[in-house]
């Protein structure tokens, strides 16, 4: 808002130069004759436009104070609105709630898978487990994202896909984060414990590696890897647990047979998630390798980019071998509709195309081809 004072003033002091203006002009066509109707004619043109550059800075003016009047009377709470819901969004995308929906994605696709016929009905008997197993994953994963953000912040600010991010930015602050990533690592133990106190303990397992991941071992060579596929394949052996304490729940006993028919199911959901997840890592080295040089130690800074690039999309070419020419798959996702073998016709060629396209686009696109993977399994499974 402008104060009438500065308007006036503002007013005054144009017409003062523009009158100054005039009388020099004035003089100098007294001294040159010749020119005299060129002057006369000049100092009214000037004249002219200064008055109308006066009148469009006080419409401006005017338009301004009309604005702040209408946002002063009504903006208050619209302002406040914005900042809470800005502040809410930077408080869930800390999380990557998009990314971590991958970990609920696995311990939900091996539950389908060792519970065989009686998963529904383990579900339908004792909802409430279930749904805080899916929770307290999410959460913790969240969490475990949260404590990398925060270690990495100065890392993390000079990297021009990463320094918008809450924490890097400084919109959420270092103290602010930790208390946020206590109460959420509280929250999943005690969802956790609903399930049965072993379902705690793999949550409280978890959450030990991710901080130890976070403080350091991210930057052993090759360990960082080795990390972050076990904790892909990490819901695997909670959705063992929480089949288990359903199957207890809903009174449906497990035999020798059916226990490790589980365990090989287990090693079988393993072996396509580890590698697949390891070469993600390898390609997200390789994006950040300006950055990691002189604070990690990884793959792509120990013997370069292209050879990293080749290690992973071997290991991506190894998944697909074995999904699509053995038979274990086949018959692990065999459904009354096709949906596995539409999962892999759609998967799998954005796995060839994710090869072929630059680091950044690569890797995200390999991240999608994953996701679809995962719907197929859950929804072949979930029909069976």
């Amino acid at each position: 808002m402008v104060p009438i004072e500065n308007k006036l003033y503002f007013t005054i002091l144009l017409l003062a130069w523009s009158g100054a203006q005039s009388a020099f002009q004035s003089k100098l066509s007294t001294q040159l004759i010749p020119r005299r109707q060129h002057s006369m004619c000049t100092g009214r043109c000037q004249k002219n436009r200064q008055f109308q550059y006066v009148s469009n800075q006080l419409k401006k003016m005017e338009t301004t104070n009309s604005v702040a009047l209408k946002v002063s009377s009504d903006g208050s709470a619209q302002n406040g609105s914005i900042a809470t819901s800005s502040r809410f969004s930077d408080y869930l995308n800390v999380l990557r709630p998009v990314t971590i929906v991958q970990a609920v994605g696995a311990l939900i696709v091996g539950y389908l898978a060792f519970s065989s016929g009686q998963s529904i009905a383990a579900i339908t008997a004792k909802p409430v487990q279930f749904i805080s197993a899916s929770l307290s994953v999410y959460l913790s994963y969240g969490c475990g994202m949260l404590m990398n953000d925060l270690i990495d912040i100065d890392s993390d600010a000079l990297h021009d896909d990463k320094q918008d991010r809450a924490i890097a930015s400084g919109r959420i602050s270092k103290k602010a984060g930790w208390m946020y990533c206590m109460t959420l690592s509280i929250i999943s133990l005690l969802l956790g414990n609903i399930v049965s106190v072993l379902f705690a303990s793999w949550t409280a397992g978890n959450l030990s590696m991710m901080l130890a991941y976070a403080l350091g071992l991210q930057k052993v060579f090759l360990v960082k890897n080795i990390i972050c596929g076990w904790l892909a394949i990490s819901p695997l052996i909670g959705a063992s647990i929480l089949s288990e304490s359903l199957a207890t729940v809903s009174l449906v006993s497990i035999s020798k047979d059916a226990a490790l028919a589980k365990s090989r199911k287990l090693y079988s959901l393993a072996t396509i998630g580890f590698p697949m997840q390891v070469s993600r890592e390898i390609l997200k080295d390789a994006e950040d390798i300006e950055i990691d040089r002189g604070m990690k130690q990884t793959l792509p800074l120990v013997i370069g980019v292209p050879a990293s690039h080749r290690i992973a999309y071997g290991l991506v070419a190894f998944n697909i071998g074995i999904m699509v020419f053995t038979p274990i798959y086949w018959k692990l996702f065999t459904s009354a509709l096709p949906i596995f073998p539409i999962g892999i016709i759609v998967g799998v060629p954005m796995c060839v195309k994710a090869a072929l396209l630059p680091l950044d686009k690569g890797q995200r696109l390999l991240k999608k081809s994953i996701y679809v993977l995962l719907a197929s399994m859950i929804g072949s499974l979930s029909i069976q």
